[in-house]
């Protein structure tokens, strides 16, 4: 892997889901994370760049979950989708 927070994707995506997470597989914020863990870049366009954004919003909001297990779940979600739309969203 080429950088730090293609590591920390893949590295999230490798990790157990908490029980009892209201969790959809191949959700938009997991594909928008596994592309960047396998290429270290997502391509955006302005569509894509809304989703992400949109994928941030549900994230932020999920981590204020009651269970501790699902908020730090959430919360590392966010701050790696954030930090996918930042990185991203300067190269286009």
């Amino acid at each position: 892997m080429s950088n730090q927070l293609q590591q920390r994707a893949q590295s999230f995506l490798e990790r157990p889901i908490p029980d009892g997470l209201p969790y959809a597989p191949d959700s938009m914020s997991e594909r928008f994370v596994r592309a960047y863990a396998t290429d270290g870049v997502v391509e955006l366009d302005a569509e894509l760049t809304e989703l992400l954004g949109i994928c941030v919003m549900e994230a932020e909001f999920a981590s204020k979950s009651k269970s501790p297990e699902e908020a730090e779940f959430f919360g590392e979600s966010c701050e790696i989708l954030s930090e996918i739309l930042a990185e991203c969203s300067r190269s286009t």
